[in-house]
């Protein structure tokens, strides 16, 4: 049970809690000890770890929106970000691991490290001048280079924890490794493509230019001089 596998206990938990909920109560006293103590625990962090998700996401939101000053573009890479975590997720999965503590854990430290790369290419991106196609050109020339480069970086951090025993260290280093790959993907498979198709041009979505044009002054109505009236 221990860092792995909700599903172990899943079918005789609900029952046994359910025993307890009816029996246990008033002068009879009754005690969790060993796995089923730890099955709450599981399922605490399980829950726990579904919440973070989504606030981090939101939090990821809020920066990039105050990085980049566009509505547009912080919805499309929030997306990707999105994305990358579900993909990380499935790819654990199929890896073999089950819902446990350790993947709970590591699942929030995702979205940090997933965000880094739309970061970068979104800030570049909406600095950039010209059509959707020259920004979106811009941005892989401007720093595409640096962002492969970190990926492989981070990548080369993980590989080194796979060959460890210890299953916290494995599970790690599969999280961050998975991590880097998907994000260094989708960074160019899904969030440039989506930026070069549907990305603002000009003042599209920009809170800076919304903000000037909601405190602009507008003339007064009735027109700039008095009508004259002929008897």
């Amino acid at each position: 049970v221990f860092g792995g596998n909700l599903e172990i206990l899943g079918p005789w938990y609900p029952k046994w809690e359910a025993w307890v909920d009816t029996h246990c109560s008033g002068v009879v006293r009754c005690y969790q000890t060993g796995p089923w103590v730890f099955m709450s625990l599981l399922q605490t962090l399980a829950e726990f770890a579904a919440s973070t998700v989504a606030i981090c996401l939101f939090a990821a939101f809020v920066v990039l929106l105050f990085i980049t000053m566009n509505v547009a573009v912080a919805v499309i890479a929030t997306g990707t970000v999105l994305v990358v975590i579900m993909t990380v997720v499935a790819l654990v999965v199929l890896a073999g691991f089950k819902n446990g503590m350790y993947e709970a854990v590591f699942t929030i430290i995702c979205v940090g490290m997933s965000i880094d790369y739309a970061v970068h290419l979104s800030h570049f991106y909406n600095n950039a001048v010209g059509t959707r196609y020259e920004k979106t050109r811009d941005a892989i020339h401007g720093v595409g280079v640096s962002v492969i480069g970190g990926a492989i970086t981070t990548m080369g951090a993980g590989v080194p924890l796979l060959f460890c025993v210890v299953m916290f260290f494995y599970t790690q280093g599969l999280f961050i490794f998975l991590t880097a790959t998907s994000s260094l993907f989708f960074s160019f498979a899904l969030l440039m493509p989506l930026l070069m198709i549907a990305g603002p041009e000009g003042e599209q979505g920009d809170l800076r230019a919304l903000w000037r044009n909601a405190t602009r002054k507008r003339p007064p109505k009735g027109g700039r001089g008095r009508s004259r009236v002929s008897v």
